[in-house]
């Protein structure tokens, strides 16, 4: 999986994932937000985020998240879809910089953002079980 640097035009997200053979992240603000797309030219978007989270290191939260999710699928022989999987790691990032803005202001730090990254995938499984 490659992530975009912020600013890349999110037209070109489904071209670089092809030309890469690789699942990409676009990270772009609202709307449209993020974009994801994967080489044979599937997209998904993110509407989570905000842009207090435009300071350095959130890029680095997003790349733990998408490791940690493809690390947890891999461990547990579960077939892997890096759209699927890098989708909902970008919502996971965005979400946890929600919920930290809503706690701290928009001076967040990238140490708040991780912080509530537990925070944003209780809430993901919450809404997968059909509880929000």
């Amino acid at each position: 999986m490659l992530a975009g640097r912020e600013g890349e035009p999110q037209e070109l997200a489904a071209e670089i994932a092809k030309a890469y053979g690789a699942t990409v992240i676009v990270k772009a603000p609202k709307p449209p937000g993020d974009v994801i797309c994967s080489p044979d030219g599937r997209c998904r978007y993110n509407l989570t985020g905000h842009p207090a989270m435009a300071v350095g290191g959130t890029g680095d939260v997003l790349t733990g998240i998408t490791a940690g999710f493809l690390a947890r699928r891999v461990a547990l022989s579960k077939t892997l879809d890096p759209l699927h999987i890098a989708a909902a790691a970008a919502w996971v990032s965005g979400r946890a910089g929600e919920l930290a803005v809503s706690e701290r202001g928009e001076n967040v730090t990238t140490l708040d953002v991780l912080n509530r990254v537990q925070d944003a995938i209780r809430e993901a499984y919450s809404m997968a079980a059909g509880g929000g």
